[in-house]
């Protein structure tokens, strides 16, 4: 395999998005691409202390961050694979956590929007939205109807990544983050409305 400068799966989604956005200290995410012939090799290395936000509870931050990898693999007909290596055993303590952006919000949702323009085939109709509460911020993704599936994933597990790691996204930044895949109003038009079956 050899080395060369970051493909933009490895530049966008994982070394500015997915990875900053999980970890405190985001000057410290380094990512490192080798590229083969018909895959390429990802290698994502955090800060001591960050490395167990990017590993998740039981692996599933690293498991939803494959499974979305695995999704663009599909759309840029190439396998991606992501290895999460050990940090460096020098120490990083004492440092605090990175001043954080006063809203980490629009963060989130150019992450969303750059995954799912890799995911889908009418990537000018992706679109990612914030609804803001008192506690909470639901992010409302619409794509073009036939790249629902896409967002979906095999068995909905592309969605429930997604939805993992903006949960988890969340909680790093002390907020409940939820994510919504919004279908389109013309297929609830062609609905009929109960009792207008029978005239009433």
């Amino acid at each position: 395999m050899e080395m060369k400068k970051l493909s933009p799966v490895g530049t966008l989604v994982l070394e500015l998005e997915l990875g900053k956005q999980l970890v405190d200290l985001s000057s410290q995410v380094k990512v490192r691409e080798m590229t083969g012939e018909q895959s390429t090799l990802l290698e994502l290395s955090v800060s001591k202390p960050d490395a167990g936000k990017i590993l998740g509870r039981g692996g599933r931050t690293a498991t939803n961050i494959r499974t979305l990898l695995g999704c663009i693999s599909g759309r840029a007909q190439r396998r991606f694979r992501l290895e999460i290596l050990e940090p460096d055993e020098s120490p990083l303590g004492g440092h605090a956590p990175e001043a954080q952006a006063s809203d980490p919000v629009p963060g989130v949702i150019s992450m969303l929007t750059r995954v799912l323009v890799a995911m889908v085939d009418q990537s000018a109709e992706v679109e990612v939205k914030a609804l803001r509460g008192s506690q909470i911020v639901v992010f409302e993704v619409r794509v073009h109807p036939d790249d629902v599936k896409l967002v979906l994933g095999r068995g909905g597990k592309s969605a429930t990544a997604l939805r993992e790691l903006v949960q988890n996204i969340g909680v790093k930044n002390g907020w409940r983050y939820r994510l919504e895949i919004i279908d389109f109003v013309e297929r609830v038009e062609k609905v009929p409305v109960r009792g207008a079956m029978f005239g009433r």
